[in-house]
């Protein structure tokens, strides 16, 4: 089991055709990090192009894989995706980043796709692929995936082209890049990656989406996990708001307007016709 790592140095002089850095926080999740690390293993490129650095965030206990040989795990007390993602980041040796969520599971030239985009794209490019969501049991969906699914909660291609921003669950750049824009903002929760790629734009960065590049996530499977994923979300907005200056009587009228009915036709119309719209409104009314 890895109990340590290597230092930085002397990772680098022991993998001298190395380009790509993959990112991948991890907390408590050792199951579905073990099949995002066995899809990371069956990658078409040669193990020797890449790395890949999990960063345990805090995990009781510490999450603990079998060595692979190029694995590197790290350990970020610090509480957040964003503060494990920058740790990663300044151990990194590769000229390219590509960041994922240790619940994905990549396809198998996800990283040929990455390296390929990138090299066809100029400089200050962020490249964003496709995620794929699917269902744990294709014949047998429950209705919280379906409605999950029915979303579009992780529709890539929609965040790049219309709300400005890439999500980290499948984000590839280089390096030199990522730090012309510096860390992401650790004392986010959630939304970090917005905040991210504003400053990304201000900076000259331009977005681009990939649609061969792709990773697959699993719809959320139960209603705590929606619950767990909307509250985070919408704590991360609010503290995006506040950092940029809105006052917080704003947005609790903001939160209040949220739950008038009549503003969440679509989602409470897409659960009766699952035959479950008590869950919907269920989800909808707690998750602020």
């Amino acid at each position: 089991m890895i109990t340590g790592t290597p230092n930085r140095k002397t990772w680098m002089m022991s993998k001298p055709c190395l380009e790509i850095s993959v990112i991948i926080p991890a907390y408590e999740c050792l199951q579905q990090l073990y099949l995002c690390l066995d899809a990371l293993e069956r990658q078409e490129c040669p193990r020797s192009t890449f790395e890949v650095i999990v960063i345990d965030n805090g995990s009781m206990p510490p999450l603990q894989v079998p060595a692979r040989p190029n694995l590197r795990m790290l350990r970020e007390e610090c509480v957040g995706s964003y503060a494990a993602r920058n740790h990663g980041i300044a151990s990194a040796c590769g000229r390219l980043l590509a960041f994922t969520d240790a619940d994905c599971i990549p396809a198998r030239d996800w990283l040929n796709a990455c390296r390929a985009r990138i090299e066809r794209e100029a400089e200050g490019s962020v490249i964003g692929g496709r995620i794929e969501m699917f269902y744990e049991n294709p014949l047998a969906p429950r209705s919280v995936e379906i409605y999950d699914m029915a979303m579009k909660s992780l529709d890539q291609q929609t965040y790049i082209q219309k709300l400005g921003f890439v999500a980290p669950a499948n984000l590839a750049i280089r390096k030199a890049d990522f730090d012309r824009v510096g860390p992401f903002c650790a004392d986010l929760k959630s939304s970090g990656d917005v905040e991210w790629c504003k400053r990304a734009m201000a900076a000259g960065l331009r977005f681009v989406y990939a649609e061969e590049a792709v990773v697959h996530h699993p719809a959320r499977r139960t209603l705590p996990e929606l619950i767990r994923r909307e509250r985070r979300l919408e704590g991360g907005r609010c503290d995006t708001r506040l950092r940029s200056g809105a006052k917080r009587l704003t947005l609790f009228k903001e939160g209040l307007r949220q739950l008038d009915p009549r503003r969440q036709t679509f989602k409470i119309a897409t659960f009766w016709r699952m035959g479950t719209a008590g869950s919907g409104v269920f989800v909808y009314w707690f998750a602020i």
